[in-house]
């Protein structure tokens, strides 16, 4: 290279588009997602898989193939104590020795 002249550059070509929008990260944009998932605060049957915000007053009733084995994942995503209870039925009657009631506090997951 030849002939080189070091000079100060305009300002301008450092200057952000004025039309320039700035674009959200990934992880910004499913936080956005997961906020704006609605809260069940009533009663809601489903069958599995099945997975909902349940606020105060709020029930998830799973409907599961009797031949299938069922996982269930609580997550608190609030850092106040949430409390839970899960309840199997068989054929509509809940089976008392296998009611689980137990609580979470802060951001955790069982």
């Amino acid at each position: 290279m030849t002939n080189i002249v070091e000079a100060p550059q305009d300002d301008s070509l450092f200057k952000v588009p004025a039309e320039y929008q700035r674009e959200k990260s990934p992880v910004e944009k499913a936080e956005e997602k997961e906020a704006a998932r609605p809260v069940l605060t009533k009663k809601e049957e489903t069958i599995a898989p099945a997975g909902r915000y349940i606020g105060t007053g709020g029930a998830l009733h799973v409907k599961v193939e009797p031949d299938k084995s069922v996982q269930v994942v609580i997550e608190n995503r609030i850092k106040e104590k949430s409390v839970y209870k899960v309840t199997p039925l068989r054929n509509g009657q809940p089976g008392k020795a296998e009611v689980i009631e137990s609580s979470l506090t802060g951001k955790f997951k069982k």
